[in-house]
């Protein structure tokens, strides 16, 4: 693809983490925070080699560690620093947070049995519902198109993140954004045009480096 920015946009290149270390085979819902694993290392470099020749003046990441250390590859190879955004981090899930679904089920078993069929509608105890992730991330990349027009900014955060912007941009409801997949290290494009002018533009989905 060619990552030449078109006049009088400004480019979201949204970027999923690359595999973290604390990556087990079981589901489970979210995961404590971690560096990466060593294949996960490996992507963060090969990302970083692959998007080295569009033109991004500005690097963003969640502030988990796995999220951080897939940027750092690409801010070397750009010479740019990464600045933190709080608000790009994963649904936060209480009491669930690291819990294996098997483990939910038995202690959480009405949460675990609607969070299976209604994912978006569901309130884990003590964390936050879609419905807030939503929110944040939207004022999130608000801000981040405030801060200047006709820029190119990567995002480095998590598939959560990366489906809710999507979706927005092609007007999905909260259930369709999961049917968007998100692999380690994939790479999201979506151009906005100045606000009023047009639509936002999905020109890339899910394409790992």
């Amino acid at each position: 693809m060619d990552l030449t920015t078109p006049p009088g946009v400004t480019r979201l290149i949204l970027v999923r983490h690359a595999e973290p270390a604390d990556n087990p085979a079981g589901a489970r819902y979210g995961r404590v925070d971690c560096g990466l694993s060593r294949h996960g290392v490996g992507q963060a470099e090969e990302l970083g080699r692959w998007l080295r020749a569009a033109p991004i003046d500005r690097i963003v990441s969640s502030p988990r560690a796995y999220a951080r250390e897939t940027a750092a590859p690409l801010a070397r190879a750009l010479g740019l620093a990464v600045t933190e955004v709080p608000a790009l981090v994963p649904q936060r899930l209480g009491a669930l947070d690291g819990m294996a679904y098997e483990d939910a089920a038995k202690r959480y078993p009405e949460v675990h049995a609607a969070w299976l069929q209604r994912p978006t509608e569901v309130e884990p105890p003590g964390g936050e519902s879609f419905a807030q992730v939503r929110e944040r991330v939207r004022a999130a990349v608000a801000a981040l198109r405030a801060d200047g027009p006709r820029r190119t900014i990567a995002v480095v955060s998590h598939a959560v993140v990366n489906r809710i912007v999507l979706a927005d941009a092609l007007r999905l409801s909260d259930q369709d954004a999961l049917r968007l997949d998100q692999s380690f290290c994939a790479v999201n494009v979506v151009d906005h045009a100045p606000a009023g002018d047009a639509l936002p533009l999905v020109r890339l989905v899910n394409a790992v480096p």
